[in-house]
């Protein structure tokens, strides 16, 4: 892996909050990485080594600050060159299954002889 530094674009960070009808809250964010490749691998490789690099959050992660969000989507794009790709991490909030109100579903089932 030929991967030269990551870095955050803090100036493209963004986030959100929102308020549910039971009072709860949600909120969500993103934030914008650059990772930098030398010449040592094949351009095909980059966008899955960007997305899978060691400095950028993995699946379901925590936000450093608001940890009630995680990371629900990662997507990857060449920036200014071959040799530049920024990944676009997504937070969202994950309600907690145990807290949510269960549902009882029905099936019926038919047996043919």
């Amino acid at each position: 892996m030929s991967i030269i530094a990551v870095t955050e674009e803090i100036k493209s960070a963004s986030c959100s909050i929102s308020t549910n009808e039971d009072g709860t809250l949600n909120g969500g964010g993103n934030r914008e990485f650059i990772v930098l490749f030398d010449e040592g691998d094949s351009p095909a490789n980059r966008p899955y080594l960007a997305r899978d690099a060691d400095d950028i959050p993995s699946l379901w992660d925590s936000h450093p600050y608001e940890t009630y969000i995680y990371v629900v989507d990662k997507t990857v794009a060449m920036y200014k060159g071959a040799f530049a790709w920024k990944v676009t991490v997504k937070y969202d909030h994950v309600p907690y299954p145990l807290d949510e109100p269960y549902t009882v579903d029905w099936l019926f089932s038919t047996v043919s002889e």
